[in-house]
């Protein structure tokens, strides 16, 4: 039972992933496996825009994008967004940015992925 879960939130996950894919591809570096996870680490393309925008990382479906490299805490914050891909799918591209209309701080989903890796 617990595969099939795991197996519907990848699925539901995936039009998260696919973006995070292409973005990730903007980067031109080789992404690495992570814990189940695509995590693309560079300054180039989306990265740079990304820094810019003054991000560390930020993750769609399945997939981690990061400007600098993840100490294990940032991996753990960004875990929970995996998490909360699988559970709100596709719906995260519309929730995820009313969730922030009190700023990011007090984003909900901010709030868990915090508490969850200890911050």
């Amino acid at each position: 039972m617990k595969a099939a879960l795991r197996g519907l939130g990848f699925v539901w996950a995936l039009p998260g992933t696919l973006v995070g894919a292409a973005l990730g591809a903007t980067m031109a570096v080789r992404p690495t496996l992570r814990d189940g996870v695509l995590v693309f680490t560079g300054d180039r393309g989306f990265g740079a825009l990304h820094r810019r925008l003054g991000f560390g990382a930020i993750t769609f479906g399945r997939v981690v994008l990061t400007n600098k490299p993840m100490d294990d805490r940032v991996f753990a914050h960004e875990l929970v967004h995996v998490r909360q891909w699988e559970l709100w799918g596709p719906l995260t591209f519309v929730v995820y940015p009313l969730a922030s209309v009190a700023g990011y701080r007090r984003n909900p989903f901010e709030v868990a992925a915090r508490r969850r890796a200890g911050e």
